[in-house]
């Protein structure tokens, strides 16, 4: 009797090791593909990053290309001497956005799965949800902002100027006739357009500095990446 009790028991045991064994590899496979999972998003979320650092540098250099024309549309003396083309450029400089669409589709596929908080760095998952839900967030404010203005600079512009219908398809710009010498005028004396120009130019500096900012902030969070990926 004892030794069918005895045998009975390990055999218990037998299958509670079994079974807690099973469990424990079921366990280790699923935090392993976790691991793998998170690995896997985070070098896509590297990839999202890079491609905002490449938009946000190349703007930078749109910045210091198109800012000159502030300074000539806003002397109006020194357009007279200027091109038919360099004066359409000086207007689609001054009345147009500048900001970026900043990529963000890895970000919000990681935090809707799940997977932004199985990061087991928490200093890397904070700087990667501040990076996108505060830095990234401001730099949006500043771009609806300047959008909106421009919209309302149009109005302003469309409700004054005279326009040149211009029948090559190719060109899709909204076109001032500088033949109507009045057009000149209106730039130098329209107060409610001036104004516009210097506030929206002041828009253009500040998502300048910011864009810089941007950049600094994209770069620390990829190094951070980086690190917790080679751990």
């Amino acid at each position: 009797m004892k030794n069918i009790l005895a045998r009975g028991g390990i055999e218990f045991l037998a299958v509670l090791f079994g079974i807690s064994g099973s469990l424990w590899i079921d366990d280790y496979s699923e935090e392993k593909e976790l691991h793998k999972q998170v690995f896997s998003s985070l070098y896509a979320l590297k990839d999202e990053l890079k491609a905002n650092e490449d938009l946000f540098a190349k703007s930078i250099l749109s910045f210091e290309n198109r800012l000159p024309s502030f300074k000539m549309i806003l002397n109006p003396d020194m357009l007279t001497t200027l091109s038919i083309d360099e004066l359409d450029k000086i207007k689609h400089d001054t009345g147009s956005p500048w900001s970026i669409r900043i990529r963000s589709r890895v970000f919000n596929s990681m935090e809707a799965s799940g997977l932004l908080y199985k990061i087991q760095d928490r200093d890397l998952m904070d700087k990667v949800l501040m990076l996108y839900q505060d830095s990234y967030e401001r730099y949006k404010f500043i771009a609806d902002y300047d959008n909106t203005h421009i919209h309302k600079m149009d109005d302003i512009a469309l409700s004054r100027f005279t326009y040149r219908n211009e029948e090559d398809p190719l060109k899709w710009k909204w076109l001032i006739d500088w033949n109507d010498k009045n057009n000149f005028e209106l730039i130098k004396s329209f107060m409610v357009y001036r104004s516009y120009l210097l506030t929206n130019r002041g828009t253009k500096r500040l998502l300048k500095i910011n864009t810089i900012s941007q950049i600094s902030e994209t770069q620390n969070a990829l190094e951070a990446i980086d690190k917790y990926l080679l751990k």
